[in-house]
């Protein structure tokens, strides 16, 4: 088991992989697109990954939009897919107390 964990291939760190990495990182940390500039992360990726050139807020952002076009498109590509008719209903609001937002979906 620990043989075949250590034999696999890491495919090398590039520059777009650690955006998508820190882009995941702020997402399921439910963190801001500032994180991405915080002094000790960016020192931290400096010296794990020399090589590329770390993320900024502004990267993380043109990420985040890309893939949001990106499931887009592949969302509309299954909707148009289906043989059926489909209903959607989207609601979104904000809390009044702890500046939380939520969206609700229904199929």
């Amino acid at each position: 088991m620990f043989k075949d964990f250590f034999a696999a291939q890491r495919k090398p760190m590039t520059t777009d992989r650690l955006c998508e990495s820190v882009l995941q990182i702020l997402i399921v940390g439910n963190l801001s697109f500032n994180q991405a500039e915080n002094p000790k992360l960016v020192a931290l990726l400096k010296e794990a990954f020399p090589q590329c050139n770390t993320p900024n807020r502004k990267s993380v952002f043109k990420r985040l939009k890309k893939e949001a076009g990106l499931a887009k498109t592949g969302l509309v590509e299954r909707c148009q897919a289906i043989d059926s008719k489909v209903s959607l209903a989207l609601d979104g609001w904000h809390s009044k107390v702890g500046n939380m937002e939520f969206l609700g979906t229904s199929l």
